[in-house]
């Protein structure tokens, strides 16, 4: 199989499609609460920033994976995607990008065993005709776990990575409660941060504790106009309404 033989169904609403179908997908792939069919209807309805177009691809018919994207501008509230450096931004323009701005890895959710190249290329080459098609130089995929295996397979479909920011995991085990572990952390401005806020839980069981490590969290962009990304100027294919 190769990329231009997977069929890509193309939405302009979460109304649009089948829940039964996009929701099958996501729980499959174990994705998070962002690829949820409720919250995207609910992002749709009220978006944290404007948004020009709302768009929902699906990989197989049945779907096999599924990914939403936005056309928002680069000028972001967070100031991350207009720190980017993206070659020739000027205040204003537009990018193609999945996910919106949130606190988890991007993906593209699939069933077990279907992430393959081919789909990670021909979700690119979606990407980029939408974008082509909509007049704007960029498409990305914002969050992307820099040592994860999505990051690689964008990396091969001719995209480029960026750092965004560092992102640092602690794993939990042996705290009894929230008070024990907000005690153990060695910043007394974080110690109290946390202790301002109120508290939404007690903590239960936890499974194990690993030091404190730095993740990186990258964004992988790319576009048929984009000098970070030459070669996805040469990918053919385009995306189905």
């Amino acid at each position: 199989m190769t990329a231009d033989t997977v069929q890509v169904r193309v939405c302009a609403s979460i109304d649009d499609i089948d829940r039964g179908e996009w929701s099958a997908v996501v729980a499959a792939a174990q994705a998070p609460v962002f690829y949820d069919y409720v919250f995207l209807r609910a992002y749709e309805r009220m978006p944290l920033q404007q948004t020009e177009e709302f768009l929902y691809l699906r990989f197989g018919d049945p779907a096999d994976a599924v990914l939403p994207a936005y056309l928002q501008s680069t000028d972001d509230p967070l100031g991350i995607v207009s720190n980017l450096g993206l070659p020739g931004r000027s205040p204003g323009d537009l990018i193609l990008q999945t996910h919106m701005a949130h606190c988890y890895d991007t993906s593209i959710p699939a069933r077990p065993g279907t992430l393959t190249p081919h789909l990670v290329e021909r979700a690119c080459q979606a990407l980029a005709s939408l974008a082509a098609q909509a007049g704007v130089k960029w498409f990305a995929f914002m969050n992307v776990d820099g040592t994860g295996e999505l990051a690689g397979l964008l990396e091969s479909a001719g995209l480029t990575k960026i750092l965004m920011n560092t992102r640092y995991n602690k794993y939990l085990a042996g705290y009894d409660s929230v008070e024990a572990f907000v005690a153990g952390i060695p910043s007394s401005k974080a110690r109290f941060t946390l202790r301002g806020k109120p508290r939404r839980g007690r903590c239960g069981s936890f499974v194990r504790i690993q030091p404190l490590v730095p993740r990186r969290r990258w964004t992988c962009a790319g576009g048929r106009l984009c000098a970070m990304a030459p070669a996805a100027t040469t990918r053919s294919g385009s995306a189905t309404s």
